[in-house]
């Protein structure tokens, strides 16, 4: 079954540059897409990580390795060679690979170690996590209907993605790497498809370099088995429980041209959500009018929740931009009285894990216009300080995240006349704690109040809808009058030590598979099973004949 789209709002998405990078290419495979041919495979057995050696529950970093070879990182003659490397850099020199962990934190530790040479020329640094809000506890089904269209989409458009699967008992959760589908069209593609190609550190390369697995019915998954309701199943290869997808991390450029300096490995995405009243009884609205200032935006898209044939006008200043000027002409369909409309910004931002506060995101001049009037909404702007954890090591499963909050605006002291609301995301990294951050509300002083401070928690990016609909608060603050008034707010600490509401979840790769049969993840092979088909015979005998005396010193002279 293929499910339509979701609709989409008025968006304008702003890529400031296009980058090409050596190594990574888009080539497609007989009828169905891949994004790489061959894409790059860690399997652990080649690192001694299984079979004869001993088992380490590594798939979170395999992928992140599989993830910076397809994006142009890491040494060596080919793709391969690169994500091998990338893999030993990670478990000899940043991870401890003894232990359960996950991809977003491989990746940035990775891009924030001195192992990456490439800080200042590859753009690919930014790191997405999407999903249900609390899918690393929870592991529920991610309940997207586009999903395979989207992810097939972002492969498309240059990123490398993981895929965090589970199994219906949530017992075992996974990491993989997906590479492509059953799609023929190399450039963008408008439906789900019904295939998904992958990579698996643990199916090594004499099984099947690349598997392709059917996705089930999003609304009838895993037909005559168990399932965790609806959601995006497929045929994994060794269970009779299907598999589903509860999050998909995605590596992508950070699309400026500009690069990076310094100690500025990585960036951080701010998202900031004003929702506004159209409060004018005489008139109705013919545009709007706002400012969004942050330091430096490397990457911004900015939106309003109104329905409108025309793109907005913008202006950047600097480069890369520290402010833009934005314009919506909304002639072709009016504000009228008493309504919202609501103002959505991302941005990228430089993220230094040691600044606190990090960079702001402000909103200025924020006014509905009228034709030749315009009448102005509160202009305000926040930031997120957070406390760095101290040891560059990742502890067991640790993981970042975002911290969520909301407030509201009045033109009244007791909060009786509410004009505005807001909402706010902003990222954090592994290595800052994710119970202890600092909320602070910048603006110079005006005649309007502040109040019903929440403070939430999400490990997924949420998207616009989603962060509107997020209603699991942690904590608050000016609940009730008397409120602030806006430019006096003092900083709020967002403390929840001790309250047991942020434990690090359980990582992936977290018990090694049982397998059904001989090449299935979880299968041992004796020491003489030279060709892995679960025997030793004179099949295994001939292997080593035709191996003996073979020599590989690189040390040796004359080594043949």
């Amino acid at each position: 079954m293929r499910t339509g789209k979701n609709s989409s709002l008025s968006t304008i998405v702003v890529c400031l540059a296009v980058f090409a990078i050596s190594g990574i290419s888009t080539q497609q495979a007989c009828a169905d897409y891949l994004k790489m041919n061959p894409p790059p495979d860690v399997d652990k057995v080649d690192h001694n990580h299984w079979y004869d050696g001993s088992y380490k529950p590594t798939c979170w970093v395999a992928t992140a390795a599989n993830m910076l070879a397809g994006t142009g990182y890491g040494d060596g003659n080919n793709v391969q060679e690169r994500a091998d490397e990338i893999y030993d850099e990670m478990c000899n020199d940043i991870l401890d690979c003894n232990q359960c962990g996950w991809t977003d934190t491989a990746l940035s530790a990775w891009l924030n170690s001195a192992d990456n040479k490439w800080k200042n020329t590859n753009p690919y640094k930014n790191i997405t996590v999407l999903g249900e809000s609390n899918w690393k506890n929870t592991r529920n089904p991610w309940l997207r209907p586009d999903l395979p269209e989207f992810l097939g989409n972002q492969l498309r458009n240059g990123a490398t993605a993981q895929l965090s699967i589970d199994n219906v008992s949530k017992t075992i959760g996974h990491s993989i790497t997906a590479w492509g589908d059953d799609d023929n069209d190399t450039e963008s593609i408008s439906e789900n498809p019904t295939k998904v190609k992958v990579t698996d550190s643990d199916y090594p390369v004499f099984t099947q370099h690349v598997q392709t697995y059917t996705y089930d019915d999003y609304n009838n998954p895993n037909p005559g088995g168990g399932n965790q309701g609806i959601g995006w199943y497929f045929n994994y290869g060794y269970s009779n429980d299907h598999r589903y997808i509860d999050d998909i991390t995605f590596l992508s450029s950070c699309p400026i041209g500009f690069n990076l300096s310094g100690t500025w490995g990585l960036t951080i995405q701010y998202v900031g959500s004003y929702k506004i009243l159209q409060d004018n009884q005489m008139f109705a609205a013919l545009g709007l009018r706002y400012k969004v200032n942050s330091d430096k935006m490397f990457w911004y898209r900015t939106n309003i929740d109104w329905d409108t044939n025309n793109v907005p006008n913008i202006t950047e200043v600097n480069n890369p931009p520290t402010q833009l000027k934005v314009f919506w002409d909304l002639t072709d369909h009016p504000v009228p009285y008493n309504t919202n409309v609501t103002i959505t910004t991302r941005i990228q931002v430089p993220w230094n894990p040691n600044a606190v506060p990090l960079n702001p995101l402000t909103y200025q001049d924020v006014n509905f216009s009228y034709g030749v009037a315009t009448v102005s909404k509160p202009g305000f702007g926040w930031h997120i300080g957070h406390t760095p954890m101290g040891s560059p090591i990742p502890g067991p499963n640790a993981t970042g995240g975002n911290v969520v909050g909301s407030f509201e605006i009045y033109t009244n002291v007791s909060g009786t006349q509410k004009i505005g609301e807001y909402r706010f995301m902003a990222g954090y990294d592994y290595n800052n704690n994710p119970e202890l951050h600092q909320f602070f509300l910048d603006s110079s002083p005006q005649t309007y109040y502040v109040g019903k401070f929440q403070f939430g928690h999400s490990y997924a990016s949420l998207e616009d809808k989603d962060l509107w609909q997020f209603n699991q608060w942690m904590s608050n603050a000016y609940m009730y009058p008397p409120y602030p008034m806006l430019g006096s707010v003092t900083p709020i600490t967002i403390n929840w030590i001790g309250m047991g509401l942020l434990p690090y979840p359980k990582g992936q790769d977290s018990i090694p598979p049982t397998p059904k049969r001989c090449g299935d993840p979880g299968t041992q092979y004796a020491s003489a099973d030279i060709n892995k088909d679960c025997k030793v015979d004179w099949q295994d005998f001939v292997e080593f004949a035709y191996s003996w005396l073979t020599c590989t010193d690189p040390n040796r002279a004359n080594c043949q």
